[in-house]
């Protein structure tokens, strides 16, 4: 289970993060559908980053929300970068998912950083 966590980079920029810590998993997935669903539509930040250098592992369910997340933010041109770490166990990932992973590092979306250390966890 993981843990969801909605910040504003400083109140006079419409940034916000929105970071997960722990396995993401498919029960985390309407969660995290719903929050990433709020702050693009009804928040409406002029960026939204969503940090996963925090999470331990991630499954297919949380790969396809992350997707859906990107492309509606491009839809509604909201400016959204996605970080997380490159040692990340992906559960139940195929090779469609791993695909979605490469076209979001393709198009400058996914900030994969080598080696996380422990205090990003």
């Amino acid at each position: 289970m993981s843990e969801i966590l909605v910040t504003s980079e400083s109140p006079d920029d419409a940034s916000v993060t929105v970071a997960l810590r722990g396995a993401v998993e498919g029960a985390d997935a309407p969660d995290l559908r719903r929050v990433l669903l709020d702050v693009i539509m009804r928040v409406r930040p002029s960026r939204l980053l969503i940090d996963l250098r925090a999470v331990t592992a991630v499954d297919a369910f949380a790969v396809g929300t992350l997707q859906a997340a990107v492309e509606l933010a491009g839809d509604v041109q909201l400016s959204v970068a996605v970080r997380m770490c490159e040692t990340v166990e992906r559960r139940g990932v195929d090779g469609a998912d791993h695909a979605v992973l490469a076209r979001l590092a393709h198009d400058d979306l996914l900030l994969a950083t080598r080696g996380c250390d422990a205090s990003s966890r």
